[in-house]
């Protein structure tokens, strides 16, 4: 206890009273942090020297949780001397600071050669860095792979050995759901992406085996996996876990324009110039660039309507384009004049008509 002031910058500030801080596991001490380093994220955006990635109307170059930062440039050349002035500036003032040595740094692109990382101090990765705990590679092509296959080894493994446990088929059944299930979660909740079948289908060989104790199954495995109102045991299927994952960031297309995540616009501009909801019900339409997460939208959308024993194409919100409910000469239509005027759904299309 007592008053004491604070120096900052050379600066003292007026005497308060000294008590207790904030409590272990308080959100008000990460809000506290991003408060204190968002003069480094400020600073940062707005450098004419870094360049990100431009998509849509906006420019993506800072990702920041907590302390870890993610950084991306198009520029490495220029980009690099102006990152590291800024953050040499920011530790004068607030103490704060990088070691350097332990940054690590993926080429994503020939625009980053082997003779230009030569004179950076970074902790070169050029198979893919992790960041908050996912494995991020050059590409999105086996990123999923790259992600899940040690995690399914480490269950693997887990399994194998916990097998003899004297437990009960309730027990091992809440073993998986309280201790497997979330080391996958977690990755499909993150990566928006289908998983290899191969790579699900040893998942659930694993589990199955665990909770039969490796002998003959006495039930068929529907009933393991169907809801306990529904006479099963609502073993935790991962592929439902994912759509439902999937589900859940779809939601937030319909948020307002200034409410929208930064994934949905980056999206958008893909899809252009449908927009990302009418895009959901394009099956015929081919996936811009190969996009792996407009895929999987796709693939849960249609899925979700089958679970459900509906059909997405011909409701308000379908699209017109690329609908194989809507067809002239038995194939769907696409008049890309009147896309971008903005008639991309059945709703619009009525609109405009009354």
């Amino acid at each position: 206890s007592g008053i004491r002031p604070v120096i900052t910058n050379g600066i003292m500030s007026p005497s308060f009273s000294l008590s207790r801080g904030t409590r272990q596991g308080s959100p008000l001490s990460p809000l506290i942090f991003a408060l204190f380093l968002e003069p480094l994220a400020i600073a940062l955006r707005e450098c004419k020297k870094i360049r990100g990635v431009d998509l849509g109307q906006e420019e993506h170059k800072t990702f920041l949780y907590a302390d870890d930062i993610l950084l991306i440039s198009t520029n490495p050349e220029q980009a690099v001397p102006a990152i590291s002035s800024i953050i040499d500036s920011f530790s004068v003032i607030s103490g704060y600071t990088i070691n350097w040595s332990k940054s690590e740094a993926m080429p994503i692109s020939k625009l980053c050669p082997p003779v230009m990382r030569s004179s950076w101090h970074f902790k070169w990765m050029p198979e893919g860095l992790t960041y908050l705990g996912i494995k991020l590679t050059p590409g999105l092509d086996n990123i999923m792979k790259v992600n899940i296959s040690p995690v399914i080894q480490n269950i693997r493994s887990l399994l194998q050995n916990w097998v003899k446990i004297n437990l009960s088929l309730l027990g091992r059944i809440n073993l998986v759901k309280m201790i497997i299930a979330p080391k996958l979660q977690y990755f499909l909740h993150m990566l928006p992406i289908a998983v290899p079948h191969n790579l699900l289908k040893l998942y659930n060989t694993c589990v199955e085996g665990f909770v039969w104790a490796g002998k003959k199954p006495l039930f068929n495995r529907s009933k393991l996996y169907a809801a306990k109102e529904s006479g099963g045991l609502a073993l935790s299927k991962m592929v439902w876990y994912h759509y439902a994952f999937s589900l859940s960031q779809l939601v937030k297309i319909h948020n307002s324009s200034t409410d929208k995540p930064s994934w949905v616009g980056i999206e958008e501009s893909l899809v252009a110039p449908s927009s990302l909801e009418a895009f959901l019900t394009q099956k015929g339409r081919p996936v811009p660039f190969k996009d792996p997460v407009l895929s999987f939208m796709q693939e849960t959308w249609l899925r979700a309507h089958q679970y459900t024993n509906s059909s997405p194409y011909l409701t308000a919100r379908a699209s017109i384009w690329y609908n194989k409910k809507v067809l002239i000469g038995k194939k769907p239509v696409w008049w890309e004049a009147w896309a971008r005027t903005g008639i991309n759904q059945m709703g619009t299309y009525l609109g405009r008509l009354a």
